[in-house]
């Protein structure tokens, strides 16, 4: 049945076919290879071989009859010499190329190489020079910081990057290393004080320069403390040295500003009491609207209960020593930020800033407490009535005055030591 179905270049094939000392047939048009008798056995599978001269691709299959009895094997050997000789000589070609190639990139790379060794060592030279030229300047600035008495700092706004002796002498330290081992910039040494510029008054996000930068010459004025822990106030100059780099030089004002602080004290401050005085406000109280935004603005009328008896039983000498306690008892209940003012005899203003009417309240009745607790030599006991408003957006300052004495009138009326809000 194979026979009679094969197509006839297998029929020619059949019929040459030639008998093998095992019987197995074969079907060549050549001599039998040494390795047949391994391929028959078995132990060679879909392999190369080589014979008389030829590269062989080795194909056996099992011969079977319609009931499965293995009858033999096909076994077909194709001649791939051919194939084997182009692979070959194209892998030595490419070899080849590949060897030509590389020696090509080799010796590009080593001109690239050598060309870049040059720009570099070009280039080192001149960063070199530049660095050269760089320390020799930064010694010559460092000459000339040194050189000035006031305070001279080359900062970004964040971080001191050079600094003269001066600054070391000030903060009792012996050099810019030891100085950033304790703070990155100058502003950390500023005292929060309302008098003097600070961080406090920086907005958020912006670098305090820009800030200083922006006021005017007066208000350029920051306060530090020395390594002997006294305080000493400069006026600042700022000049920008390159991008984003200022030169800032503190000029110790202290002594000038000392003496306008002590004649400002005495302009606006009452002689007796020390508490501030009616020109104080007058000449203030406009910008402490301002100053207290987005809060509200208490405004308090404190007056001593039955005062007229004090002086007509103790005399005024008594009296004067009962107001300066007075004072020194309220500026104790109240904030640093809150202004007390001796309005005339024994009326005094308070300002104070708030969230509320119930804040304020409560505020108020602290201060009240501490009065009626609080022990005065001879007389032994006073008690203050107090009357307070809230200043409202756009109105005269009289006005709130107005409610404020009109709520004083009110806790007087009703028993006095009390406290009212209009």
């Amino acid at each position: 049945e194979h026979y009679r179905d094969a197509p006839g270049f297998v029929k020619e094939r059949l019929e040459k076919g030639i008998m093998t000392s095992r019987h197995h047939i074969v079907y060549q048009t050549f001599g039998v290879p040494e390795q047949m008798e391994a391929i028959l056995a078995g132990s060679i599978f879909q392999e190369d071989i080589t014979f008389d001269g030829h590269e062989y691709y080795v194909t056996k299959d099992v011969l079977t009859d319609v009931s499965g009895h293995e009858l033999g094997h096909f076994v077909f050997l194709n001649d791939i010499t051919l194939e084997h000789e182009m692979i070959y000589g194209s892998v030595k070609v490419f070899t080849v190329i590949l060897l030509i190639v590389a020696a090509f990139l080799s010796a590009l790379g080593f001109i690239v190489i050598k060309r870049k060794e040059q720009d570099i060592n070009t280039l080192t030279s001149r960063l070199n020079a530049q660095k050269d030229k760089l320390e020799f300047f930064n010694i010559k600035l460092q000459k000339l910081f040194d050189l000035q008495k006031n305070i001279v700092v080359l900062t970004d706004g964040e971080k001191i990057k050079m600094a003269n002796q001066a600054l070391y002498d000030f903060l009792g330290f012996e050099d810019l290393e030891e100085f950033l081992t304790h703070y990155q910039c100058i502003c950390d040494r500023f005292i929060e004080n309302d008098s003097f510029f600070h961080l406090g008054k920086v907005p958020e996000g912006e670098n305090w320069i820009k800030t200083i930068q922006g006021l005017s010459g007066e208000k350029r004025i920051v306060a530090m403390i020395d390594d002997e822990l006294s305080t000493h106030v400069f006026s600042v100059a700022v000049n920008e040295f390159e991008e984003s780099h200022y030169v800032i030089a503190f000029s110790d004002i202290s002594n000038t500003m000392l003496e306008q602080v002590r004649l400002m004290r005495k302009v606006t401050h009452d002689k007796l009491t020390g508490a501030l005085n009616r020109e104080f406000f007058e000449k203030n109280i406009t910008q402490i609207i301002k100053d207290v935004r987005p809060q509200k603005l208490g405004m308090i009328f404190a007056d001593i209960d039955h005062f007229k008896q004090v002086n007509d039983v103790y005399g005024h000498n008594r009296g004067d020593e009962v107001l300066k306690q007075f004072v020194k008892t309220i500026e104790r209940s109240i904030r640093h930020e809150d202004y007390l003012i001796r309005w005339g005899g024994e009326e005094f203003i308070i300002l104070m800033r708030v969230n509320s009417v119930e804040t304020l309240e409560k505020a108020i009745e602290s201060v009240r407490l501490e009065i009626e607790k609080d022990h005065f030599e001879e007389v032994e006991n006073i008690t203050s009535s107090f009357g307070a408003t809230l200043y409202q957006k756009g109105e005269q300052i009289s006005d709130s005055i107005e409610r404020a004495d009109k709520a004083l009138y009110q806790a007087k009326e009703s028993g006095r030591n009390r406290v009212r809000i209009i």
